[in-house]
Order: C-alpha cells, then structure tokens, then sequence
C-alpha cells in the first residue's frame, strides 16, 4: 500500500504507481482525513510516463472511464474520496464549483410551532442523485432545525419505505452537500433508485424558508414549486 501527501490527490497517486509499473485495476482507492491510500500489482507493461491517456488500462475502471479530453489535454477527475472498478465517490469537501442557474426556482416553507412541512409525490419515481446538494436560505432570525424525509415504494402507504435527515439552518443561505448514506431508515428499506414522495419541514420559532435540491451538474430534483 502507497500513502499519498496532503498535496496529491487519488488520481496523481494512480497515475505514479501506474508509472512505475503497478497495475491498479481492480484495485481501491480511498481519502482517509488527510491522507490518501492505494494499491497495485507489480507488472510488466509498456512505461506510460504518466499519460493519462496510456494509463487508462491499469486504472481502476470507474476513474478510467470518467477519461475525457478537452482540446488537446487529456483529463480524469482528481477530487476523489473513494474509487475502484465499480464505485466512484467525489470529495465533495473539496468541491467549490458548482453551476446553480439564476433561473432556479425555490420552494418557499413557512414554519411556526407546529410541525409544518413542504411534501411532493414523484410520478414517475425518481432516483435520488448521489451526492445532492440543499440550498437554503432561512429568512428568520434565529437557527431552525428542518428534516428532509424520503419514502418509496409506498402502495398507498404513506411512508411505507422512509429515510430521514436532519439540517440545522442559520439565518442566510445555507449550502449543503449530502450523500443517501447520510440518510437514517425510519422504517422499511428505502430504495433510493425509486423515490415517490419527498417531505421537508420542522417546527419553532417562526420562519420564512425557500429552498432546493439539485444534482452535481446544477439540475433541479423538482423543477416547479408544490405545496
């Protein structure tokens, strides 16, 4: 196993260790706090210099095929928590970019000492992007805590398959990236490929919310406001 430095990201360990003549197919590799780890098998291959490009059979196949050229350069995502064949997780910590349209339109919730909430049924089902982001603006004066619920597979029950997460908003606008790991079961077992109904909402002191829920590439989980 290679350790990597604070300044190097999964992508240039890979590439190095696949320079040096290690095959890192089928191998993982991950961030752990500051450091990153990863592996590969000794082999004898042609050298690849670290080029992207000559690289790609001895990366492991989920960084490989995120490949993509613009112009003349050659690129593979370098923010990376955790990559191997099959998975491919962004560092989404390390992520500061993100193409939010001024033409975005936000669901207004307003909250009061009873449980109040926004809820919206998917037909057809949606599947819950990994990871997603909240904005959040809190037109209030003081922190409110809000819960996001997500249920499938309902049947004509209400929540049959439900997952809940918990935000605690301050005054302003709040920007939230969160993954359905992050997610707590409620009851059943949420298939978040198959979503139909979301709910977000909370109670105390009163407030005025608007808010959304987009993808990495800035697009809407709902696209009009519901009540």
């Amino acid at each position: 196993m290679i350790i990597g430095t604070l300044e190097s990201n999964i992508s240039q360990l890979a590439l190095l260790l696949v320079a040096a003549g290690f095959d890192c197919s089928n191998k993982l590799f991950m961030r752990t706090g500051h450091n990153i780890c990863g592996m590969g098998t000794k082999r004898d291959f042609p050298t690849t210099y670290c080029n992207i490009k000559q690289s790609l059979p001895y990366l492991p196949a989920a960084l490989a095929e995120r490949y993509y050229t613009s112009g003349p350069n050659s690129h593979i995502p370098g923010d990376v928590r955790l990559v191997d064949d099959r998975n491919f997780r962004p560092d989404i910590s390390r992520q500061h970019h993100f193409p939010l349209s001024f033409a975005a339109k936000f669901a207004s919730l307003s909250i009061s000492r009873e449980y109040t909430d926004w809820h919206i049924r998917f037909s057809p089902e949606i599947a819950l992007p990994d990871p997603i982001l909240l904005a959040c603006f809190n037109e209030g004066h003081v922190e409110v805590a809000l819960r996001l619920a997500v249920g499938s597979d309902s049947c004509g029950e209400s929540w049959r398959n439900a997952a809940e997460k918990y935000f605690d908003l301050k005054p302003g606008l709040t920007c939230a990236w969160f993954q359905r790991a992050d997610f707590t079961a409620l009851r059943g077992n949420t298939d978040y490929d198959r979503i139909d109904q979301l709910s977000f909402g909370g109670a105390g002191t009163a407030a005025e919310i608007r808010f959304g829920l987009f993808d990495e590439a800035g697009r809407q989980l709902f696209v009009e406001p519901h009540g």
